[in-house]
């Protein structure tokens, strides 16, 4: 049986590696759509580093960064380690517990993990002073950490200690494409009525890749953008990636896959279950709704208890 330490480290190190990717990736969505838009939709670009912010909860920028620059955004998020989102800030945490289960991890993730350290710590000593500098700065750091989660895949034994690490991951892939979801979409809903069409339908382009999803559902759906099949796809897909069945499934699957019957275990499987029973057979009921915030708050709720549950005992 795994020590609890050992365990909580790994979960957490899963945990930040997914956060510190997902930070990154949200930056660089919300810059390309502010680059798109400048001098055609001030507000909607406000508006997207908006939804940036509430998909990030945690994290409290000064009010000065209401009329920051794209230099100054893609800083905070990225580079500025004292930001508790910010890509900088969760990979020094990945890393230091990284350290602490250090024989649970081969050479190959230490030492990818170590690179974009010291990669995030280079750029930080010499800031970009120009936004396409700190664009290319955020897009090569987000490239190293790609190169680092493709160690943790490759490289990993399929053991316990991998069920930790990946249920971390999966929860919190899960949670923040609910957090992005409840951010943008009643927006998205509104400007539909009060925008141009072509502006409109960047809105939910900007969506899809802030998820990660946008070649997965071109690919099953072509180019064709329908607000209603993107919501459904986002929350219900079993096949996309990173939808929110998807990461539910594969959380329950990690979970069931550790050994114990405890107490926090036995809470955390029960509630994946449920979760991942509603998203197999409420989506007609659900999707009828006037509004999905209430349901996307109740998953939030669940894997918030879920999450609680793995810090209990794991033995009887």
């Amino acid at each position: 049986m795994m020590l609890t330490r050992v365990a909580g480290c790994l979960y957490w190190l899963g945990r930040y590696l997914e956060r510190a990717e997902n930070v990154v990736r949200l930056a660089l969505v919300a810059t390309e759509l502010a680059l798109e838009l400048e001098g055609l939709d001030d507000e909607m670009v406000q508006q997207e580093w908006d939804t940036v912010q509430a998909a990030l909860p945690g994290s409290k920028p000064s009010p000065e960064m209401v009329r920051a620059d794209i230099v100054q955004r893609l800083q905070l998020w990225v580079l500025d380690d004292l930001n508790p989102m910010s890509v900088a800030y969760s990979t020094a945490a990945a890393r230091e517990n990284s350290r602490t289960v250090g024989e649970a991890l081969t050479r190959e993730v230490v030492l990818s993990l170590n690179e974009v350290h010291s990669q995030i710590n280079a750029m930080s000593r010499r800031p970009a002073t120009d936004a396409n500098r700190a664009l290319a700065q955020a897009t090569a750091i987000h490239q190293s950490l790609m190169t680092t989660l493709g160690a943790v895949e490759n490289t990993l034994s399929r053991d316990e200690g991998w069920n930790h690490l990946k249920t971390g991951e999966a929860m919190e892939r899960t949670q923040r494409a609910l957090f992005i979801l409840r951010a943008k979409l009643e927006g998205l809903h509104l400007r539909d009525r009060d925008r141009d069409a072509a502006i409109a339908l960047a809105g939910w382009r900007s969506l899809l890749k802030s998820v990660a999803s946008l070649e997965n559902f071109r690919q099953k759906f072509g180019a064709r953008l329908e607000p209603k099949r993107i919501v459904s796809f986002l929350i219900f897909d079993s096949q996309a990636p990173r939808s929110v069945h998807t990461g539910v499934r594969r959380m329950s699957n990690y979970l069931n896959n550790m050994p114990g019957r405890g107490p926090g275990l036995a809470s955390a499987r029960r509630s994946a279950g449920r979760l991942a029973a509603r998203l197999d057979f409420d989506e007609d009921a659900i999707m009828d709704q006037p509004s999905l915030i209430p349901f996307l708050e109740e998953c939030l709720l669940q894997l918030t208890d879920i999450h609680e549950s793995m810090g209990r005992p794991n033995r009887e």
